[in-house]
């Protein structure tokens, strides 16, 4: 002020008035001279700034909380420029790739992609930037820094200036591997039981068809359509009527049955045999609320297993005959060699001695030729 010049302090400053109220100010001075030019005094404005410093605290409070919650989060946040370099990134985010925050400081989003998805996430987050669009969302697979590939779901959005003008991408990405696994191996086991020559279906408590694949289309001779909704009763023969309402009391037990052979009848009425397996189906509490029945068509090994006992049969009936025809012979062979040996044999006795020999052992001979 000594010097002429006027002097702006807006530095954190109050004023206290008569009644204690404190006044938050910004204040300035300018000098006041005489006609000679000789400073003889000052003049000081001060300006109530309590709305724009109760905005500034509420910004800053605001400011550490959103920081805050940032970096507590349970998601995985980052913020990169538009060429999509880390600018920041939560502890979240430096867990799901296994970096620490400042090595991903050092790193671009395009680091992280796996290769073969890297090219349409470029594109698709080109065209977000180009059209100024709201945002994306993306399932991707990436890198962690151990070089484990997993599946992510990120949502980016476009951060832009008062004018319009795009300035930020921020990402909130989910780790989903262990959904896409379980989604990989449930589509790998609808796969088995759609392809599965057994009938597959499960079932409530009260026998009420849930599903039905292709076997059990070809097996009963029913659509999906005219069983699903209705119960299993129209497959059981009459004459085993209960047999359905015993097995699924010892499922409501929580017990497997495995291997349980029985009857089933088509939609045309024909009875043929089969092997159940049949498993309880529980929810996320353990508790059984329904079945699973596996079915399998043993009519075919039953056909076999039949004809493998009557080739047992018929075997055993050709070597008892077989026994009895080479021993037939042998008792009047055993005769003629006594005879023919005896040193009181006339000459007639071994001579039919000898043509009885003769003929045994060509019956023999015939016997063991047929058979060989």
């Amino acid at each position: 002020l000594r010097e002429g010049r006027v002097v702006g302090r807006n530095h954190h400053t109050s004023l206290i008035g008569r009644n204690g109220a404190v006044t938050p100010i910004e204040d300035s001075a300018a000098p006041i001279k005489d006609r000679s030019g000789v400073l003889s005094g000052v003049v000081m404005v001060f300006r109530d700034v309590t709305a724009r410093r109760n905005a500034e605290a509420a910004l800053n409070a605001s400011e550490v909380r959103l920081r805050t919650i940032f970096n507590q989060a349970a998601v995985a946040i980052a913020l990169t420029d538009l060429t999509g370099r880390f600018t920041q990134v939560n502890q979240k985010f430096a867990d799901v790739f296994g970096y620490s925050i400042i090595e991903l400081q050092q790193h671009t989003f395009a680091d992280l992609m796996h290769p073969a998805d890297l090219p349409s996430a470029k594109e698709s987050l080109v065209q977000l930037v180009a059209a100024e669009g709201a945002g994306l969302t993306l399932e991707k697979r990436c890198l962690r820094s151990d070089g484990i590939v997993i599946w992510t779901l990120s949502t980016i959005m476009l951060v832009t200036d008062q004018a319009g003008r795009p300035q930020t991408l921020v990402g909130i990405v989910e780790d989903i591997t262990a959904r896409k696994r379980a989604e990989e191996a449930q589509a790998r086991l609808v796969a088995v039981i759609a392809s599965s020559d057994d009938a597959i279906i499960s079932m409530t408590l009260d026998a009420v068809v849930l599903s039905w694949n292709r076997g059990a289309q070809y097996m009963y001779g029913y659509t999906a359509d005219e069983v699903i909704g209705n119960t299993t009763q129209a497959l059981i023969p009459p004459d085993r009527s209960n047999e359905e309402s015993g097995i699924l009391d010892r499922i409501r037990k929580g017990e497997r049955i495995e291997h349980f052979e029985t009857k089933r009848q088509r939609k045309d009425g024909t009875i043929f045999d089969v092997s159940i397996a049949v498993s309880p189906i529980e929810d996320s509490r353990g508790r059984v609320i329904g079945a699973c029945k596996i079915t399998r068509d043993i009519t075919q090994s039953k056909r076999t297993e039949a004809a493998l006992r009557e080739t047992d049969r018929r075997k055993d009936e050709f070597l008892a005959t077989l026994a009895h025809e080479l021993r037939n012979p042998l008792a009047p062979i055993r005769q003629a060699a006594l005879i023919s040996g005896s040193d009181t044999a006339t000459d007639a006795q071994r001579c039919w001695s000898h043509n009885v020999i003769s003929r045994q052992v060509h019956h023999m001979s015939l016997l063991l030729d047929d058979l060989l």
